[in-house]
């Protein structure tokens, strides 16, 4: 049975979507609610030549969420090919949308080019040898960046890897759930 406190949660991000002309809920996929997207977005501010990456874009609410800043580029890579087709219907629809160079793309994300990324935003997407790959190439990316990279990492089961990988830092804790456990953290390429 659903929570009071979920189904006002649910009943909000309606009225967003709504808002920013989009369809990004479903029975079928678990978006970040706007409530914590606007947080995190305080704390991570982004500059005019950043580049987001959505890694699992899922129906594209984070992606269009970060296409109402003004930022250089914003990109998804969704496996579901009914989760990218919404993702793209929503980018095409989106009021307020100051991104012009966007794309969704359907396929794995061990095969999508992260070339350029500045931001990237995960929400616990796969795990296993995927996310140390994706991991690793993130870390070729922060190699030749001119300015460090940061990572957006929501439900951070696999936080441990990323505090012990030698490259990255978490740099600040975007949102705790109601127990005080981190559900969002800030990590930054050293």
């Amino acid at each position: 049975m659903r929570s009071v406190r979920n189904i006002a949660v649910s009943g909000i991000d309606q009225l967003w979507d709504a808002y920013l002309g989009i369809s990004s809920s479903g029975a079928d996929c678990q978006p970040t609610s706007y409530r914590v997207m606007h947080k995190m977005f305080k704390l991570v501010p982004l500059a005019a030549d950043d580049q987001f990456i959505d890694i699992g874009c899922g129906r594209g609410r984070i992606m269009c969420f970060a296409a109402r800043q003004p930022i250089a580029r914003v990109a998804g890579v969704e496996i579901g090919k009914e989760h990218a087709a919404y993702a793209q219907k929503n980018m095409e629809h989106l009021r307020g949308r100051l991104v012009t160079n966007w794309s969704v793309t359907t396929g794995s994300a061990a095969d999508f080019d992260l070339t350029g990324g500045t931001v990237f935003y995960m929400y616990n997407p796969f795990g296993g040898a995927l996310f140390t790959q994706v991991i690793g190439k993130m870390r070729q990316v922060a190699a030749v960046a001119k300015k460090p990279i940061r990572l957006m990492y929501i439900n951070p089961v696999l936080r441990a890897e990323l505090d012990n990988s030698g490259w990255l830092a978490p740099t600040s804790v975007l949102h705790t759930d109601r127990h005080g456990k981190v559900a969002a953290q800030l990590y930054e390429s050293r």
